[in-house]
């Protein structure tokens, strides 16, 4: 008798630039009935085995029953958990956008790529396998941002990518950017958030050219306004049969539970009513001088993205 075909594990993937609303806009389609979220897992390996690293849940990310839990499904066989060594693996293995854009150009390199990838491709069939075993058919929306992660996990035959690009007004982003380094909290200048806005959009772009994931590109202008419809179009769009409405409480607010997210935005522990409104700060807070300075930056995708 044939042994079954397994299913393969649905990834969501949100690609874009920082600050484009990805950790709201994972956790509302977390929400839906057979979606999971876990935060950016690109950053697990760095960011959740810190000293003081929370889960979204409050608790150290160590001692969160969830995350023993995947933990234990995962390397408790013959690849020993490892943070430091894995992150080793993802700076090695993970492409840059050069690199990424000599593979999407040349996808005949794509065989070779994945054989010398193997030992990082192993760990995320290990991090991801372990998920998909605790949460049983559920899709996986992971919020990690970087089109080169996104890349490695189209390189797992048992993965289904699916991308959705997420873009956002350049000069918001690199508002928000500036307004986190005024605290102290570690970002980028407007110069470099205009240039890396460039350079993110552009490679996710290309990945969505890689036949080998599905692709899709929403603006956080759009689905803010829009939420109900915008969720309800994804959810289609990844094949994910759920009620899009069920987290709504009314046309622009929803409800989240607790978020087992390992990294991510600090609204990643919020929960309750969490209105729904468009954040257009920027407009009246980063002055002419330097909104023309990003404007000058990324004036053509601005245009192509319809800004």
């Amino acid at each position: 008798m044939a042994k079954p075909v397994a299913k393969p594990i649905k990834i969501l993937y949100l690609a874009g630039w920082g600050r484009s609303g990805s950790t709201l806009l994972a956790r509302i389609l977390a929400q839906a009935e057979g979606c999971v979220h876990l935060g950016e897992l690109r950053t697990l390996w760095i960011d959740g085995f810190q000293a003081k690293s929370t889960c979204g849940c409050g608790q150290l990310l160590r001692q969160c029953g969830v995350w023993q839990d995947i933990f234990q499904r995962g390397f408790a066989g013959a690849t020993p958990l490892d943070p430091v060594a894995f992150n080793h693996l993802r700076q090695t293995h993970e492409p840059r956008t050069a690199q990424l854009w000599h593979h999407l150009l040349r996808p005949a390199t794509k065989a070779q790529f994945r054989a010398q990838s193997q030992p990082y491709l192993q760990v995320l069939r290990q991090l991801y396998g372990a998920i998909a075993d605790l949460y049983p058919g559920a899709t996986i929306v992971d919020d990690s941002l970087h089109p080169g992660y996104g890349y490695l996990l189209s390189l797992v035959p048992e993965f289904e990518v699916t991308v959705v690009h997420l873009v956002r007004d350049g000069r918001a982003c690199a508002y928000s950017w500036a307004k986190r380094q005024k605290k102290g909290l570690g970002s980028y200048s407007l110069r470099d958030s205009a240039l890396g806005w460039n350079l993110r959009n552009l490679a996710v772009e290309g990945l969505g050219r890689d036949p080998d994931l599905r692709y899709r590109r929403l603006r956080y202008e759009d689905w803010i306004q829009q939420p109900q419809a915008a969720i309800a179009d994804l959810l289609q769009f990844a094949h994910i049969a759920a009620d899009p409405h069920a987290c709504f409480v009314e046309p622009h607010a929803v409800r989240l539970g607790i978020s087992h997210s390992v990294f991510g935005n600090a609204n990643r522990t919020e929960t309750g009513v969490i209105p729904l409104q468009l954040d257009h700060a920027w407009q009246q807070h980063l002055g002419r001088r330097d909104t023309l300075l990003v404007t000058a930056l990324t004036a053509p995708l601005l245009w192509r993205y319809g800004y």
